[in-house]
């Protein structure tokens, strides 16, 4: 048997059928770059600042050499104008974002492993009219023309043909946090549902063009994430009005240009897995058991059976992080297990890579995942 590409493996994972030739994959990218650079690529923290694209795929490229999985994500691009008014500058050793003709420039500082919270803390939505004036709606052809495409495009070019490329969208329901604060969509959910509403309609709207826009890129896939959607924080009477219908037609969208849809459920997924499966993604990813609630891949999948890909959500902390060698071999097998069962499936983790962890672990992992899908496809 021919061994598949990483992208070929992805889309055959992702296919009705499945396939034994297993991907192996990891949530949030970025968040893994930011914390491991130095131990990735010898591109600097601040080159990318400025959008340079060439710099962008070529950390990538570092990025796929370091830790060898299936895909990778190539979001859009700052509009072509920004970038041309743009560059960073180094003097007396601090970085600056200068913009040309103003001469303005911003100090620009390096994230600390582990990244900043940064929470929403003023309700910006307060009436129909703020909705209108905060939350324009842009075309995709408009995207396409001002350059946001510029940077999906060239990575596809550069390693679209080895690799799944896919870009990040968002839930409405999650991205109404920002601009209701995480207490105030909370309360909306019962004090404010017409202007709620009204709100996640746009919210919508603008996804459902992004998606357009990475359709006329040429994206394979698209990764929805979900926050604020769990058991652990709404009734499921409030999931199924405020939450699933929005982002059921972002994945329809999705599903509908002919990209995958990797649909990202954080918390707690008591009473909600139907209702995720009847979204109809290609794919299924959710957290591993944690913060009181529990979530065994196995028992999903006897839920799910086959509806949609599972992606695995091997413990990122007391597993990968923490655990010994053996106990990492044996959450592999688990999910291989899953696999053998369910064969539209893929290994990955159920939360970020943390900063603790070394790249050397990631890839053992990596290695002890593909030794199982090697076994599984009879090579």
């Amino acid at each position: 048997m021919r061994a598949l590409s990483g992208r070929e493996r992805v889309m055959a994972a992702f296919s009705s059928e499945g396939t034994d030739q297993f991907p192996v994959v990891l949530p949030y990218l970025g968040i893994f770059l930011r914390d491991h650079r130095a131990q990735i690529t010898s591109v600097p923290w601040w080159a990318e600042r400025a959008g340079d694209i060439e710099t962008r795929v070529q950390v990538a490229r570092h990025f796929l050499e370091a830790v060898p999985i299936d895909w990778k994500e190539a979001g859009m691009s700052q509009p072509r104008a920004w970038r041309a008014r743009h560059r960073v500058v180094r003097e007396d050793g601090r970085v600056y974002l200068e913009e040309s003709g103003s001469g303005r420039r911003e100090e620009l500082h390096p994230d600390p492993p582990g990244g900043k919270q940064a929470f929403p803390r003023e309700v910006q939505v307060r009436t129909p009219d703020d909705i209108e004036r905060l939350l324009p709606v842009t075309p995709a052809s408009q995207m396409a023309d001002e350059g946001a495409l510029d940077h999906p495009r060239r990575a596809l070019a550069a390693f679209g043909f080895e690799c799944f490329v896919f870009a990040t969208v968002n839930a409405p329901f999650w991205l109404a946090h920002n601009y209701l604060t995480f207490q105030g969509l909370m309360l909306a959910t019962v004090e404010q549902q017409e202007l709620l509403t009204r709100l996640l309609e746009r919210l919508t709207e603008r996804e459902l063009e992004k998606v357009r826009a990475l359709a006329m890129a040429g994206a394979h896939g698209v990764w929805i994430e979900d926050c604020y959607s769990g058991a652990d924080l709404i009734s499921p009477a409030q999931f199924r009005r405020f939450a699933l219908p929005y982002v059921a037609r972002v994945i329809a969208e999705i599903e509908g240009l002919g990209m995958r849809a990797v649909y990202y459920f954080c918390g707690d997924v008591t009473g909600r897995l139907e209702d995720l499966v009847s979204a109809r993604p290609s794919a299924l990813s959710l957290e591993e058991s944690k913060k009181g609630f529990r979530i065994e891949l196995a028992e999903v999948a006897e839920v799910v059976r086959g509806r949609c890909a599972l992606l695995g959500n091997l413990d990122a902390i007391h597993l990968l992080e923490r655990g010994g060698d053996e106990a990492l071999r044996q959450a592999v097998a688990a999910q291989a297990e899953v696999g053998r069962r369910w064969p539209r499936f893929a290994f990955s983790l159920g939360s970020p890579v943390t900063a603790l962890t070394p790249v050397s672990r990631v890839c053992r992992f990596i290695d002890l995942a593909r030794e199982r899908a090697d076994a599984a496809a009879g090579r």
